[in-house]
């Protein structure tokens, strides 16, 4: 549960960043500096080692476009054994990557793999941090506010 509620409140100061990401006068507020380019690969190998198996799903995280980054899909290897390959963004702002077998017998082997290029951009310190208005907290929000054990919020 801790887990849960951490990767929320991170989610959370997250989207409060892109608020003011899209409120900010660019002259201003939070600018992007150079573009660096990578290549990365995602994917999962399963391997029916002990007998065979039908219905497998894996599903793992991939990246997805945010203000200083964007992310293309470009390429897609994949095994005769995998049924499909699909994409889904979660609530909470993560794009996942949904993988179907549907049969593997004994030593056989499935592989999905993707590659993406990722462009992004530092976040450069805004020069006038004036634009920036740190929002009252939602009731949603304020319970992942409150100190919790070695966590002390309201210490000056």
């Amino acid at each position: 549960m801790y887990g849960k509620c951490r990767w929320s409140l991170i989610m959370q100061q997250m989207a409060l960043l892109f608020c003011a990401l899209a409120a900010a006068d660019d002259s201003r507020g939070i600018r992007l500096g150079e573009e660096i380019s990578s290549k990365w690969r995602f994917g999962v190998v399963v391997k029916a080692a002990g007998g065979t198996v039908s219905g497998i799903q894996a599903t793992l995280p991939v990246p997805m476009n945010w203000p200083e980054q964007t992310a293309k899909k470009i390429g897609e290897e994949k095994t005769p054994q995998i049924g499909a390959i699909t994409y889904r963004v979660l609530d909470n702002g993560v794009k996942q990557m949904l993988v179907k077998i549907p049969r593997l017998t004994t030593g056989e082997e499935a592989s999905a793999i993707v590659t993406f290029e990722i462009r992004k951009r530092r976040i450069e310190a805004p020069s006038d941090t004036d634009v920036f208005q740190v929002p009252k907290p939602s009731r949603d929000l304020a319970k992942f506010l409150a100190p919790s054990p070695y966590i002390e919020s309201r210490d000056p």
